[in-house]
């Protein structure tokens, strides 16, 4: 019985280990993949929170959907992973999936295509 319960907590350990460095890698890849928001003058901040990126705009580029779904192509190639983009104000710094808060839209990206979302394309 304590050899069950030592293998369990040790296969328990592992996977934990194995999940947060999975998460970790997700985060830094999206990030990486949509480095290019940093030269976007009304992009303002961008941050990760699990398969999401979020995307805080001071003011709406008179091409919008341009860089927006360029970064749900590229969050989404660079994680290999379903990836949706949620566009907020700036000013939403604390503002969460699934908060029920505002938020401008978001598009949804697959295979390096959006193929749904709530933005003009």
């Amino acid at each position: 019985m304590k050899k069950v319960l030592i293998t369990f907590s040790v296969l328990f350990f592992a996977l934990t280990i194995s999940f947060n460095a999975q998460a970790s890698s997700l985060k830094e890849n999206m990030i990486e993949g949509v480095k290019f928001l940093d030269t976007v003058e009304e992009v303002d901040w961008y941050r990760v929170e699990g398969r999401s990126l979020i995307i805080g705009w001071k003011g709406i580029p008179k091409f919008f959907p341009t860089p927006f779904t360029m970064a749900a192509r590229r969050a989404n190639i660079a994680t290999s992973r379903k990836v949706r983009v949620w566009a907020v104000r700036h000013t939403q710094k604390n503002w969460h999936v699934g908060s029920g808060k505002s938020y401008i839209c978001f598009v949804t990206a697959i295979n390096g295509k959006v193929t749904q979302g709530n933005c003009d394309r």
